[in-house]
């Protein structure tokens, strides 16, 4: 059985009665998905070793981890980017974590340039690399500065978030580092769009 605390015993439970003898259909799909996130040989090794229920266990928590990613989690994320931030100018140093609708998360820094309007603040950098790898969905991002204040997106990182994300949440963090969480909405009511 696979490890993972109350929440493998409950997912044991769940999948006991029928992960015993699966369809063939669920066979294919299950080896299929362990294939791809690890290679053939340690899949049919886990499959056959451990059990189907093990293996489906093991698909449910991978989900679970993968998808349920906390708001502290990504803000986490965005702290360990800002680190990354070129801001021998401003010094003001901004990190942002974008999390893809597939669980995936982008991050990035505000990098700044002699030629202030070179510089790209830490939003766009994230949403960029996202799109230029072939994303296209995301849900949240969560956005933390060397201030230490609840940091909001620029204009310009604004529209950029409403061309890809219009219904995006935005995660900042304040002072006590609690999670504070708004919807795009509210601090964009209005978009620019290929409607207009």
């Amino acid at each position: 059985m696979i490890n993972n605390g109350k929440k493998g015993v409950v997912y044991e439970q769940y999948v006991t009665k029928w992960a015993k003898s699966p369809p063939k259909r669920l066979q294919i799909v299950t080896f299929s998905f362990l294939a791809k996130i690890f290679n053939l040989q340690n899949s049919a090794h886990l499959l056959l070793k451990n059990s189907w229920k093990s293996a489906i266990i093991f698909m449910y928590i991978f989900y679970e981890r993968k998808l349920a990613m906390t708001d502290r989690e990504l803000l986490e994320i965005a702290e360990k980017a800002m680190e990354n931030a070129y801001a021998p100018y401003s010094k003001f140093k901004v990190g942002a974590a974008l999390l893809c609708a597939d669980g995936t998360v982008f991050t990035g820094c505000n990098i700044e340039n002699a030629s202030y309007g070179a510089s790209n603040c830490a939003e766009r950098t994230a949403v960029f690399k996202a799109v230029s790898e072939g994303q296209r969905d995301f849900s949240a991002i969560a956005i933390v500065s060397s201030s230490g204040e609840e940091t909001f997106p620029c204009g310009i990182c604004r529209q950029v978030l409403a061309e890809f994300a219009p219904n995006i949440r935005i995660i900042l963090s304040n002072k006590e580092k609690i999670p504070v969480s708004y919807k795009f909405q509210e601090i964009m009511p209005y978009i620019f769009s290929l409607e207009n």
